[in-house]
């Protein structure tokens, strides 16, 4: 039995989430008709400074969202980690939340209904019995205050993951709906398959700050026996439709996304890009876009809110440019598959995928406030800020 075969054998399961998020749907209508008619803003022509830089605990150790107020960036310090909410200028907003911790490796964090979560993984080096454990708050999208943290669940990692330079993104992810469900995704242990013999990853999936009765439900379970050492690359949530990528490997990396509808009890899993290791998944208007690179260069994949493939897209270059006013995110083929577009006009996170590398390069996040494109990247041990504007019809990088 293939990778593929046993997560489309685990889809069933994922439909239990259904009760606690589906009022995540209902305002489907209402996001996509505020998205369509919120006029463009006018630009300040002087921007204020920017945040930063800001020292890290592990180089992939940071993530950066778009809120109700701005933006979110969350890190792992020396000391803890942080949150610093920024205006739609990336301009510090308010003081710093921070919670002591000095062993953290990985964080995520996804804003949404004015309510944020944060997730992290703490790594303790006990001699011969290392701890790893994932953990995670939620709030206000302003950073003004958190929840007492929650361990969610220890974790069972291989030694080179949790090893110092191999500290990077795949453990844990994290994705928001318009109506405040937060939802985390984590890796979880290594162990026997519970499908077949064998051995496999295991993750999990539930929901963030919700009731005690309603917090642990959702997809308990799911496992592969074949992951990439990335194993999760990002999720998003479009119009009521949950997308969380994972990657396999089964001699060559896939793409695979759950694709979950809880308002018509629809879940269904699709893989994309086979060969080409993922890049993230951004979302768009109708949908989700799953960009991957090649041996050839750059992939995406178009997705629907059923999680079918509408377009696929080969040699790609990705560019950003002003259009009439507003600030486009374009994926045009060099090869076969046309081109995919992206109108930035409500705030949104997890661009960074659909920019090019000399705007974001490989392992930075990206957020859309409004007003502006802010950018987060990883410089040695600190994460520093950028950000683009439309001025006068052209892209400005003030």
């Amino acid at each position: 039995m293939s990778a593929l075969d046993r997560l489309v054998l685990l889809c069933g399961a994922a439909l239990a989430i259904t009760a606690a998020m589906s009022c995540s749907s209902k305002r489907s209508g209402a996001d996509s008709e505020e998205r369509s008619t919120r006029p463009a803003s006018a630009p300040r022509q002087r921007a204020p400074s920017l945040a930063g830089p800001h020292a890290l605990n592990a180089r992939a150790a940071f993530d950066l969202i778009a809120t109700s107020q701005g933006a979110l960036l969350v890190r792992a310090a020396p000391d803890g980690v942080r949150a610093l909410a920024l205006d739609p200028d990336g301009a510090p907003h308010g003081r710093e939340w921070r919670l002591p911790t000095t062993s953290a490796i990985a964080v995520a964090a996804a804003a949404g209904g004015g309510r944020a979560a944060i997730a992290w993984v703490t790594h303790t080096a006990n001699g011969a019995s290392p701890a790893t454990a994932s953990w995670a708050t939620f709030g206000p999208d302003t950073a003004e205050g958190f929840a007492p943290p929650r361990e969610i669940r220890a974790m069972d990692l291989p030694a080179w993951q949790a090893a110092p330079a191999a500290r990077a993104r795949g453990l844990v992810s994290l994705s928001a709906a318009h109506d405040g469900t937060l939802v985390l995704t984590v890796r979880w242990t290594d162990s026997d398959c519970s499908a077949q013999p064998g051995h496999c990853v295991r993750y999990a999936r539930q929901v963030i700050g919700a009731p005690p009765s309603g917090s642990r439900r959702g997809i308990e379970a799911m496992e592969v026996s074949t992951p990439c050492a990335e194993l999760l690359f990002g999720g998003v949530w479009v119009s009521g439709t949950w997308y969380d990528g994972t990657c396999t490997d089964d001699g060559r990396p896939t793409s695979n996304v759950w694709v979950l509808r809880p308002a018509i009890e629809y879940a269904a899993v699709t893989p994309v890009l086979a060969g080409c290791t993922p890049r993230g998944v951004a979302p768009v208007s109708d949908g989700a876009v799953v960009i991957a690179e090649c041996d050839d260069g750059i992939a995406a994949a178009s997705l629907d809110l059923d999680g079918q493939v509408r377009r696929d897209v080969r040699r790609a270059r990705r560019l950003l440019s002003c259009e009439g006013g507003r600030m486009q995110a374009r994926i045009d083929a060099t090869g076969a598959g046309g081109t995919l577009g992206l109108t930035l006009d409500a705030p949104a996170s997890r661009l960074e995928a659909m920019l090019p590398d000399d705007v974001a390069p490989a392992g930075s996040r990206a957020a859309w406030t409004g007003e502006a494109l802010l950018i987060a990247m990883p410089r040695g041990h600190v994460v520093v800020l950028a950000r683009r504007r439309c001025v006068s019809g052209r892209i400005d990088a003030r």
